[in-house]
């Protein structure tokens, strides 16, 4: 064992001594990185931090305040966040899992205005009210009116909220597809998922379908129509025929185009949107086909978004269409069946987005809009994601981030919002729920709703913690303690979700979050 003598202490002092200067110079680096990241003179960052109210008799007034009924042309007083700039916030909704009724519509939509946000991407799917021969496309269990979409618009615009509708007109075809009277349309014939664009009735039907969301929202700028991830294009014969004449681009390009020249000959005010992972590595040259009738909406929603896509992505966009529309995440992007909003992870999302806009588009001018997407199901067939209650918390938070171009949340703004939906403490940034966290006496649409999600969250780790139990008798006494806990929780779920949601959801969510748990609890007791 080695001894340090006093003249072996004293060598050593000696020796770090020469080395203490490095403390002072790294600290100088570090304080003039803060700085410099600080007070950016990006454009993005040159208005002044608005915050959320700066008077501080105001704030504390505002900390202690719930949320009035909601009421429809809120005050600009009203608003907890206000944008810096003339870049719009805009919340998706995906009604094709977990639609609500609509009477829960009508208090959303002051709350999100209330929020900040400047309109809705709104994805129906299967609860459009089509008709016609499309009729058969609406959902036997749940879809809206003609009066209640109606009464949507009309209430965004009261509250000046843009609506832009999203119409599949490519992948993500399940929902027509799956219907015997379009499987024809199918680019392969046992896959429900993308239509062919050379089928004869292909365009005709997208064409009505557009026709009739058209019809609903007369006053729209914008239709999305969707686009992305069609894995199996140029599958069928007729397309392989085509792609060995022209190319994969070209088959895209051909039936995109289709579509928006026809959109912007009906009508002249309306420009496209489509998702833009299918056009990633095009050339310029190529682009600039669609910058005339469309823009592309730019989605990424991992947490370091730039591993994606890059600046010079976002920038090659900009050199072409003349806006770019970047697409976050509030929820639905951290697992396709989980319940619990992870937080954190779509706080970095927006993080790194504020990054990437940075160092890739030199104007605010060039963002048509920038979008934080809530996926309710990942495919028309899958399992329910997270509620959109149980995602509010997370929507605010996220909102606030995007509305600062932010690196990090300001902490007033956190503490305000938090107060404001009714947290006794600050929202928890974290990807899972903890026992220090309370979920009573929350004040947002569907807090109740969250409540339930909070209990279910332990109510699964206790049961998890109750199958590794190996002892049969001291398992079984476990699981009669939970299986009542469990009844409990079905009972207040039931009745929870019902005041928001129609029957049909609450029965598929309760079969699929909770009635396993049950039946594995009375298993373990028997």
């Amino acid at each position: 064992m080695q001894h340090f003598t006093p003249l072996s202490m004293r060598f050593l002092a000696r020796r770090l001594q020469r080395f203490l200067w490095v403390f002072p110079v790294l600290m100088f680096v570090f304080l003039a990185y803060r700085l410099l990241t600080t007070e950016s003179t990006h454009p993005l960052r040159q208005s002044p931090k608005l915050g959320l109210h700066q008077d501080s008799a105001a704030q504390e007034a505002s900390n202690n305040q719930k949320f009035p009924p909601p009421t429809a042309g809120a005050a600009a007083k009203d608003i907890l966040l206000h944008r810096r700039d003339k870049m719009p916030l805009i919340v998706h909704l995906d009604l094709k899992g977990a639609p609500p009724k609509f009477a829960y519509l009508r208090e959303f939509l002051p709350f999100l205005k209330r929020l900040g946000a400047g309109g809705l991407l709104v994805e129906y799917e299967d609860t459009f009210p089509y008709s016609g021969r499309l009729e058969v496309l609406r959902s036997p269990q749940f879809s809206y009116s003609k009066e209640e979409i109606n009464e949507l618009v009309q209430l965004a615009h009261s509250l000046d909220l843009s609506i832009i509708p999203l119409v599949q007109t490519y992948g993500h075809m399940e929902f027509v597809l799956k219907h015997p009277e379009f499987a024809s349309l199918r680019e392969e014939p046992k896959n429900d998922w993308s239509v062919c664009p050379l089928r004869d009735d292909t365009i005709s039907v997208l064409k009505e379908m557009v026709d009739q969301v058209m019809a609903l929202h007369p006053h729209t700028k914008y239709v999305h129509i969707g686009g992305d991830e069609v894995d199996n294009m140029g599958h069928c014969s007729a397309c392989r025929q085509f792609i060995s004449q022209h190319s994969r681009v070209d088959l895209y390009r051909f039936h995109l185009l289709n579509i928006m020249q026809y959109i912007a000959s009906r009508w002249p005010h309306v420009r496209s949107l489509f998702w833009d992972d299918m056009i990633r590595g095009w050339d310029v040259e190529h682009l600039k086909t669609f910058a005339q009738y469309g823009d592309p909406m730019v989605w990424g929603y991992i947490d370091h978004v730039e591993r994606l896509i890059t600046p010079a992505l976002l920038k090659k966009f900009a050199s072409v269409f003349p806006r770019v529309w970047p697409a976050s995440s509030f929820k639905g992007s951290g697992g396709k069946d989980i319940d619990w909003v992870p937080v954190q992870h779509h706080i970095n999302n927006h993080y790194s987005w504020n990054r990437l806009i940075e160092h890739g588009l030199t104007s605010v001018d060039s963002i048509g809009g920038f979008v934080l997407t809530g996926w309710s199901r990942y495919m028309h067939h899958f399992a329910l994601c997270e509620l959109m209650p149980s995602a509010i918390p997370s929507l605010a938070l996220c909102l606030a981030v995007a509305s600062e171009h932010t690196q990090q949340l300001a902490s007033d703004q956190h503490t305000q919002l938090s107060s404001a939906l009714g947290f006794p403490q600050k929202i928890p940034i974290r990807n899972e729920p903890h026992f220090s966290d309370n979920a009573d006496g929350l004040s947002f649409p569907g807090s109740g709703v969250y409540s339930i999600i909070f209990r279910q969250a332990f109510l699964l780790a206790e049961y998890s913690q109750v199958r590794q139990i190996f002892d049969g008798k001291e398992r079984a006494r476990a699981s009669e303690v939970l299986s009542k806990k469990a009844v409990k929780l079905m009972e207040d779920a039931e009745a929870e979700l019902g005041k928001i949601y129609p029957p049909s959801v609450v029965r598929e969510w309760l079969s699929t979050k909770l009635s396993h748990v049950l039946r594995g609890l009375q298993v373990n007791t028997q």
